[in-house]
């Protein structure tokens, strides 16, 4: 696995936006 860049970690943040949605994050944020 290559180390993401910061344009990998946009796009996969915006994926988990739109799969979870933004009410979801603080959900996430605290299981991580």
């Amino acid at each position: 696995m290559p180390i993401p860049g910061p344009a990998e970690l946009i796009v996969l943040l915006v994926i988990v936006l739109i799969i979870f949605g933004p009410g979801k994050l603080p959900d996430i944020g605290n299981a991580v």
